[in-house]
């Protein structure tokens, strides 16, 4: 009896040695996933932007505008601050600015842009943008 006890000791102490370093090593891998999980997802991934502008206002003139080209009135009046020509820019779609009511001007933002041509107006689609 006593030599039955001794083997079945041994034996499930192997056993136990085995499922033990199993769950350590299953514990390892979780803990890996873990730690990988969260540098992916609490990383903050940032949006590179082209320029940067200025909305300094709107204008409020009253001009017709053709359905096909971008309004040069009745619009926000928009300048680029970091480039060489800081002329006013006529924006193709000036409502994809978001602004609140009571807006204080000037507002500065960064863009993501591309140039567009309509009826031989020079304009300006923004693609994206961040208030700053």
């Amino acid at each position: 009896m006593l030599l039955w006890l001794i083997s079945f000791v041994y034996k499930n102490a192997t056993s136990c040695a085995f499922l033990l370093s199993s769950f350590k090593l299953l514990m390892k891998r979780v803990l890996l996933l873990l730690v990988i999980c969260l540098v992916q997802f609490s990383c903050k991934k940032e949006t590179i932007f082209l320029n940067e502008g200025v909305i300094t206002g709107v204008d409020a003139r009253l001009c017709p505008c053709v359905v096909t080209c971008p309004c040069a009135c009745s619009s926000l009046i928009f300048h680029f601050i970091n480039r060489g020509d800081t002329t006013r820019v006529i924006l193709e779609n000036p409502g994809t600015i978001q602004l609140s009511a009571d807006v204080r001007y000037p507002v500065y933002i960064k863009l993501n842009w591309v140039n567009t041509t309509r009826c031989n107006i020079q304009a300006v689609k923004i693609t994206d943008y961040k208030i700053r």
